[in-house]
């Protein structure tokens, strides 16, 4: 299996769709859904660096990312929607590691985030704030195109964008076909509904 991996200086990737193009929801209210899957392995971590996000601002009050942080003692992922404050956190992750991450959007009313590694539920928290997830910037992997000039220092594989919320069964199917000491990968294709979006990074 073939990888992206970033030098934290200056890589990244534009994928030139924005979140409307890809038929996420307008807002945390309008009642769509969307999940990111895709798998991780950082060099070194800093405050900042996005996996992948869309937002407009410094402030990160709109669109989403899931990005890496330096958290009570530990080096974690945060993914938020709509506003960095409307989040949940991994554990601990470690250097040099391939992790299975999921990030689950469910919109409405009450809004619910949830974030997997390694097929297991780690994080979940609902929120009732409408705020924008549809912005003009692209969505992009690897740095902060936002003003802070972060990039990304590690390795990423097989992002898949859903505009639905994955299941617990989904993601499962996800995992358990991805076999990195076989160079077995699951086949996003063949899911009953596919990505809106497949980064296959090299394959």
């Amino acid at each position: 299996d073939f990888y992206m991996e970033f030098d934290g200086a200056d890589d990244y990737i534009d994928t030139s769709a924005t979140p409307a193009q890809l038929g996420l929801p307008a807002t945390t209210v309008s009642g769509g859904s969307f999940s990111i899957s895709l798998w991780y392995n950082y060099g070194t971590i800093s405050n900042g660096p996005p996996i992948i996000q869309s937002t407009t601002n410094y402030a990160w009050n709109d669109g989403f990312a899931i990005r890496q942080e330096i958290a009570l003692g530990n080096d974690r992922l945060r993914f938020w929607v709509g506003a960095q404050a409307t989040h949940v956190a991994t554990g601990n992750l470690n250097a040099s590691q391939w992790y299975h991450v999921v990030a689950v959007f469910t919109g409405g009313a009450t809004h619910t985030l949830e974030i997997y590694i390694d097929n297991v539920l780690v994080s979940t928290a609902s929120f009732t704030t409408s705020r924008n997830i549809h912005n003009p910037t692209p969505i992009s992997m690897a740095w902060a195109p936002d003003g802070y000039g972060y990039f990304y220092d590690g390795m990423l594989d097989e992002v898949g964008i859903f505009d639905y919320a994955l299941t617990a069964s989904d993601v499962d199917e996800i995992y358990n076909a991805t076999d990195f000491g076989t160079d077995k990968c699951a086949d996003l294709s063949s899911m009953t509904t596919p990505p809106v979006a497949w980064y296959r990074m090299g394959d």
